[in-house]
């Protein structure tokens, strides 16, 4: 059976770091390896950076460990540069391109990613 390849953003990974829900499933999901999430270094360090500014601290030891978990385990690929889709934050740019370079099937996030409707 071939496994589901993912985009997982970053809200995603804070939520399932901090609350049992929706996004604590996803990231059992794939620490169980049932789904392979495909990311870029620009991904991880905003995961870093979320967590350095979130209200629950975490100490920076942690915060290194548990990105140096998700780039051993992800498919970390390299970031050529980033299209400009339209989505209603640019920042999500980001993971509609490692979607699109990974062949991915799904990204997995709490955004609307919708393009913008005016």
């Amino acid at each position: 059976m071939r496994k589901i390849k993912v985009v997982i953003d970053t809200n995603v990974f804070i939520s399932g770091i901090f609350w049992k829900g929706y996004s604590y499933k996803v990231l059992k999901l794939w620490k169980e390896g049932k789904m392979i999430n495909y990311t870029f270094l620009s991904i991880i360090n905003e995961i870093a950076e979320d967590l350095r500014d979130f209200r629950i601290n975490m100490a920076e030891e942690d915060i290194y460990s548990l990105c140096g978990m998700i780039a051993e385990n992800s498919v970390v690929l390299i970031e050529f540069g980033i299209l400009n889709y339209p989505v209603r934050d640019a920042t999500d740019n980001k993971f509609i391109q490692c979607a699109i370079e990974g062949k991915v099937d799904y990204i997995i996030t709490q955004d609307h990613l919708c393009p913008i409707k005016k």
